[in-house]
C-alpha cells in the first residue's frame, strides 16, 4: 500500500470494485495460491527456519496477486483521502478516473466507386 500513497497530499489510488482480487474467488488467485502451497511444501522439506520462510511465502503470495492485478486492470481512480469515514461520500472523493487500456474504435470504411 505504501507504493500507491502520496506523502505530500492526501490522495490514493483505488482500482474499481469489480476488479479487486480478493472481492470474489478469481482463477488467478487460486492458481497463485496453489503454486505457493507447492513451493511451501518444497521449501519446508529442506529448511528448519519455518517461521521466516512461511512469512516470506505469505508476503510473496499477496505481492504476486497484487502485481498480477496491477498488470491486468483497465482503469483506476485517484481519490482524496478523508480523515474520518463520516466526512466522505462515495463519489465525492474521486479526483480523476484514469483509463489505461481503451477499447479499439472501429472506424467506418469509406468505399470508393
Amino acid at each position: 500500500m505504501g507504493i500507491f500513497s502520496s506523502m505530500f497530499e492526501n490522495v490514493y489510488i483505488q482500482i474499481p470494485y469489480d476488479q479487486m482480487p480478493f472481492k470474489r474467488v478469481n482463477g488467478y488467485v487460486i492458481v497463485i495460491g496453489v503454486l505457493h502451497v507447492l513451493l511451501a511444501g518444497l521449501i519446508f522439506q529442506f529448511t528448519t527456519r519455518y517461521l521466516e520462510c512461511g512469512s516470506l511465502l505469505i508476503a510473496s503470495f499477496f505481492f504476486s496477486v497484487d502485481l498480477y492485478c496491477i498488470f491486468t486492470i483497465d482503469s483506476y481512480m485517484i481519490r482524496r483521502q478523508f480523515r474520518y469515514k463520516h466526512d466522505s461520500i462515495s463519489e465525492e472523493g474521486i479526483i480523476r478516473h484514469v483509463v489505461l487500456k481503451e477499447k479499439p474504435v472501429e472506424l467506418p470504411v469509406e468505399q470508393e466507386i
